[in-house]
């Protein structure tokens, strides 16, 4: 009886390590920071919950889930995901990506086409949270333009202008 158990208790390890080690733990809004599945932040996506770190995050979610759930399989950030990866990513196929990914101001920050916008320099930038672009850009663009640029947070700027 007892090599039973002690194989049924090495099994059950080796199940639970796989399981635990699949779980999503970094939030696919604010990818550098970490889920509290103790917080009501999550959202569901055809019956897949999916945790967020914040109210933020789940709202800007909301707004637009197939976009970001595109850009967080493109991550590998949603393990719960994995086994119909390649299903969704045929279903989101006609979803077009934007060059940017990430806010200028909270770098950590994904955005969409639905996020908060300015136009500059004649392109679109998109914000995660639509104040900061009165508080953090508008007081001086010019800085907070080059800052982003160089840490290539706005690809867009870097692309060739379409041919005509």
């Amino acid at each position: 009886m007892k090599k039973h158990t002690t194989a049924f208790a090495i099994l059950s390890a080796l199940f639970l390590g796989s399981a635990i080690a699949e779980e999503q733990t970094i939030c696919p809004m604010m990818v550098d920071t970490e889920i509290d599945k103790s917080d009501e932040g999550f959202v569901e996506y055809k019956g897949v919950t999916v945790w967020m770190c914040c109210g933020s995050c789940t709202s800007g979610w909301e707004d637009a889930p197939d976009y970001y759930l595109k850009v967080a399989l493109e991550m590998d950030l949603l393990p719960q995901f994995a086994d119909q990866k390649e299903a969704l990513e045929e279903e989101l196929k006609d979803i077009e990506l934007m060059a940017q990914r990430f806010c200028p101001l909270r770098p950590e920050s994904v955005i969409s086409p639905k996020s908060a916008f300015v136009e500059y320099e004649g392109k679109k930038i998109y914000f995660f949270k639509e104040r900061d672009i009165e508080r953090r850009w508008a007081p001086d663009p010019a800085a907070k333009f080059a800052e982003a640029r160089a840490a290539g947070l706005l690809p867009q700027f870097d692309e060739a202008p379409a041919a005509e």
